[in-house]
């Protein structure tokens, strides 16, 4: 028998390696595995039970003018062989890790008989445009399958070894089998925060980016349930396995990969495995311009589409076709500076965004995406942030229409001009009208999901709201801000355990989160649970430094409680901080005074009417501690006032 060093196929545990054709298989059956990965494989079985040293990995993997982090390149080939292999580093079967010198095989080597693997035929892997192709699918002659089959006879008897004979005959059998066992039946997937291996975390802003066109470019395919990027970039740096952030996304798949850009240039990495058997369904590798990223962030998407057996439809066809465009790299670059910033939430980051996407358009005063991103902004800043800008909220609705005007494609431009004309100007007509634009375009965009919920919820209709807000959770199930909707449909639906449940769950991942705070304390405060609705409402005030709203939520809590003198004390705290009136109207409706309630209501819309007010006049129907209000005349000629539809009237 060959030595293992000699041998040109090795074999260990369930699996084989043929070093002639650089691949790994197991039971027969061939494993996607990564250049690098594999080429740490063979390194280390050519040696097997020596301590092969990093920094011998290194020389061997990488030269000299290799421009790259290598500690972050060698840790991520690392873990991709290990997950090919299904193997642990704190229980290694096959590649045993001393910390900080390098790496051993472990598992018993075997070479394989020469006359085992003569058999095979060696074709060519097919050739992608500009450079790229699949990790390479040999053909297998019917020589070599009788010899694999014969593995295959022992494990699974001699019905299945015949049936997989007399596959042999039909054209591109290897292809349909592999097919049929890894590709058909995902329904679902996660793209996971894109590595960035260019060596310079500088350029992780563009990474992000790239992880987020990936993960828009697949949300457009309706059939295909896509997770939302708050959700994925939770799971940046993880060190959970594939099969355990799959089940917390409850996704069929996951997409991983990693990124490098040199120069003019961006490498990019891709690969699609499936959950359930942590196994490497395919790969591909794509080098472009700059110029040509747009290019490559669709040609990824239709091919992961085409591998997952998804017919996309015409329109989504020529959506991800008219991807294929050149852009201005600094354009580009100032638009995925304009989204990293955007993605964050204190005053000093919105205010870079909105410059980094008014740098795009100073740059290409017709580049659509940046108007889209500046509404987002816009938007989120008319609630808390508008001494950043004046009247964010006339701006938001001036941004997203003119993005809408050179692409009316943009879901995110439409889902965001839907809000403020929901929020800001109560147009419940044009609202509905975007939202639904929105979601048209990309069913897998949660946040347009949780809008329109809002939306539905807000004009009193709860069982179409409660469809929105499931959507929106399952899409995005690690955003605190999806949470509470769908958590208060569980409750209202008698589901209370569940509820609570889920948003523990939340506040586990952010104990701060103040939204998640308040979604917890309302749910116990409608069960009637007071004192841990204000364990709650009590860490919200003090994570928000004391926020007007959860001082209103503690008064309400202990006006429900019957706590009279507390709920008072903290309502003076309010008037002394000039409480709004609809705040004070909340409080009183509590109390279960009802007068002062509809005339601090009417009050505070004396000199309002749609447009002019802000966004709490769209709260009055949702809002359930107003319920005792509802059959007022008073409290529905408010709602007249605001041009709620006939179904606000019958909530």
């Amino acid at each position: 028998m060959a030595t293992v060093s000699q041998a040109r196929r090795i074999r260990f545990g369930t699996f084989e390696v043929d070093l002639g054709s650089s691949e790994l298989f197991k039971h027969g059956i061939r494993v996607k595995l990564q250049d690098q990965p594999f080429q740490i494989l063979t390194i280390l079985l050519g040696r097997p039970g020596e301590l092969i040293p990093r920094e011998e990995l290194r020389r061997r993997l990488w030269s000299d003018d290799t421009f790259v982090d290598f500690d972050a390149g060698m840790n991520a080939a690392i873990r991709r062989l290990r997950d090919a292999l299904n193997d642990s580093a704190d229980q290694p079967r096959y590649i045993q890790t001393l910390p900080r010198h390098g790496y051993r095989f472990i598992a018993e080597v075997e070479s394989i008989p020469a006359t085992y693997d003569e058999a095979l035929v060696e074709t060519p892997p097919e050739q992608a445009d500009q450079g790229s192709a699949d990790l390479p699918i040999k053909p297998v002659s019917a020589t070599v399958v009788t010899g694999v089959m014969m593995h295959w006879l022992v494990g699974f008897g001699l019905t299945v070894g015949l049936a997989a004979v007399i596959m042999i005959g039909t054209v591109g059998w290897r292809h349909r089998l592999f097919a049929t066992q890894a590709s058909s039946g995902i329904q679902s997937v996660a793209v996971l925060p894109l590595q960035n291996l260019s060596g310079d975390p500088s350029q992780d802003y563009f990474v992000d980016g790239m992880t987020e066109a990936l993960i828009s470019d697949l949300a457009q395919i309706k059939s295909l349930r896509v997770i939302s990027r708050t959700s994925s970039m939770h799971y940046k740096m993880t060190e959970e396995r594939i099969p355990q952030i799959a089940k917390e996304l409850n996704v069929d798949a996951v997409v991983e990969g990693v990124v490098v850009r040199s120069g003019d240039r961006v490498r990019i990495d891709a690969q699609l495995i499936r959950a359930a058997s942590d196994r490497h369904i395919w790969a591909r590798s794509y080098d472009r311009r700059i110029s040509d990223v747009l290019s490559l962030q669709a040609d990824v998407a239709q091919a992961i589409a085409t591998e997952i057996e998804i017919n996309l439809t015409p329109e989504e066809q020529s959506r991800l076709a008219a991807k294929k465009q050149v852009v201005d790299p600094k354009v580009y670059e100032a638009y995925l500076k304009g989204r990293y910033f955007s993605n964050h939430s204190t005053q000093e980051e919105l205010k870079k965004s909105v410059e980094y996407f008014q740098e795009a358009l100073r740059l290409d005063p017709d580049y659509a995406p940046a108007y889209s991103g500046l509404a987002d902004v816009y938007s989120f800043m008319g609630f808390g942030w508008a001494d950043i800008v004046d009247h964010p909220e006339l701006l938001a609705i001036e941004a997203a229409q003119k993005a809408i005007s050179l692409d009316d494609s943009l879901a995110e431009a439409h889902a965001s001009l839907g809000w403020v004309l929901h929020r800001h100007m109560q147009d419940w007509t044009g609202a509905e009208k975007e939202y639904r634009r929105a979601i048209q375009l990309n069913p897998n965009y949660a946040l347009a999901h949780q809008f329109y919920g809002v939306f539905r919820r807000g004009i009193g209709q709860d069982d179409l709201a409660c469809g929105e807000f499931k959507l929106a959770h399952e899409l995005d199930p690690v955003n605190p801000s999806t949470a509470p909707g769908w958590a208060r449909c569980l409750y209202e639906a008698n589901r209370f355990d569940e509820a609570v449940h889920m948003m523990q769950g939340i506040l586990e991942m952010n104990p701060n989160n103040a939204g998640s705070l308040w979604s917890l304390g309302e749910i116990y405060e409608r069960k009637g649970m007071y004192s841990e609705a204000l364990q709650q409402y009590r860490k919200g005030a003090e994570v928000t430094k004391r926020n007007f709203i959860m001082v209103a939520l503690m008064a309400s809590a202990y006006a429900g409680w019957g706590k009279v003198a507390e709920a008072e004390k903290l309502h003076e705290e309010l008037k002394r901080g000039g409480e709004d009136k609809w705040i004070s109207a909340l409080y009183h409706a509590r109390m279960g005074q009802k007068e002062q309630a509809i005339r601090e209501l009417t009050e505070d819309c004396a000199k309002c009417g749609p447009g002019t007010c802000g966004p709490a006049q769209s709260l009055y129907v949702s809002e359930w501690r107003f319920d005792p209000l509802r059959s007022d005349p008073r409290f529905q000629a408010l709602l007249k006032k605001f041009n709620y539809p006939e179904s606000a009237f019958k909530k």
